[in-house]
């Protein structure tokens, strides 16, 4: 459960939920493997209606969906090689630019919208900027991976596992 959930407190809070009505109703105080296991496919599907509410402004903006591809291509590559959360702000941009520069050659208009694409990531809650700090870290982590599903979707990619 902890580590299906990322430590994502909503997620956390999901599955307690889904198992406490799971023990309710079978009138258990103490719940197996195979319980837990049974109640995936419902907390699985609550996972992925929050992440279309929260992907719909995401996915209906090209440059912004191909921005969080980029963003999300970037932490897993760092997690493939750190352990820590965070990536620097200025790491995260640089990315951000890379995805948009194909679209958008004109550096003062790709520059444009660059800082849309941030403040929308962070508005979303796609990436987290704590204040006073010169780094950032998922919103939701596992909430990257859906990001990058539904741009491979969108361009008739497959996603490398």
């Amino acid at each position: 459960v902890l580590q299906d959930s990322g430590g994502y407190p909503y997620f956390l809070q999901l599955w307690g939920s889904e198992l406490w009505e799971q023990a309710a109703a079978r009138g258990l105080d103490m719940l197996s493997l195979a319980e837990v296991a049974s109640v995936r496919q419902s907390v699985d599907a609550l996972r992925d209606k929050n992440y279309k509410q929260r992907s719909q402004k995401i996915g209906q903006d090209d440059d912004l969906l191909a921005a969080a591809n980029a963003v999300a291509g970037a932490f897993q590559q760092y997690y493939a090689t750190d352990d820590t959360r965070f990536i620097g702000d200025m790491e995260i941009i640089n990315v951000v630019d890379d995805a948009l520069t194909p679209s958008y050659p004109d550096r003062r208009e790709r520059g444009a919208r660059l800082r849309r694409c941030m403040r929308a990531l962070v508005r979303q809650g796609f990436v987290w900027d704590p204040p006073e700090t010169r780094y950032m870290e998922p919103g939701i982590p596992s909430f990257l991976a859906y990001a990058q599903e539904l741009y491979a979707a969108r361009h008739g990619q497959r996603q490398a596992s």
